[in-house]
């Protein structure tokens, strides 16, 4: 509980972040290393009048340069949502943290988060380069 209350209130600025036409953004802020795990801040914020219920998280690590397809892209599973919910009601906002085991990734390398919303189309993909993966916030 006080490291997700060290990560939520950290004030650092969110990078790469997608907004539809639904009034839904999914913002990535930043992420931090403690004792070997690492620990990726996204927020959630929901302006619509729908609640956003959560269907799945996807990330994996895709390599940008033209291989065969099971070389560009493998998936990366998580240890745990540090904060666990299943929605984000209409017109709120709700931190989300994930624990991994540490990675670091290769120039050609990229992070790709995708979300998918259950019973919905306003699903999210995007992906965080390299060069942010391997430069952690030290908690």
């Amino acid at each position: 509980v006080i490291l997700l209350q060290k990560i939520i209130n950290s004030s650092e600025e969110f990078k790469p972040s997608r907004e539809y036409q639904t009034g839904v953004w999914f913002k990535f802020y930043a992420h931090y290393v403690n004792q070997g795990k690492f620990y990726f801040k996204f927020l959630m914020e929901n302006e619509s009048q729908l609640d956003y219920l959560f269907e799945n998280f996807f990330f994996s690590i895709k390599n940008k340069k033209k291989r065969n397809a099971s070389d560009t892209q493998r998936e990366i599973n998580y240890l745990r949502i540090v904060d666990t919910f299943d929605k984000v009601p209409a017109k709120n906002k709700r931190f989300i943290v994930f624990e991994f085991n540490s990675f670091s990734l290769t120039k050609d390398e990229e992070l790709v988060i995708e979300l998918q919303e259950k019973k919905g189309s306003r699903n999210f993909s995007f992906a965080i380069p390299y060069y942010i993966i391997n430069q952690p916030i030290k908690l």
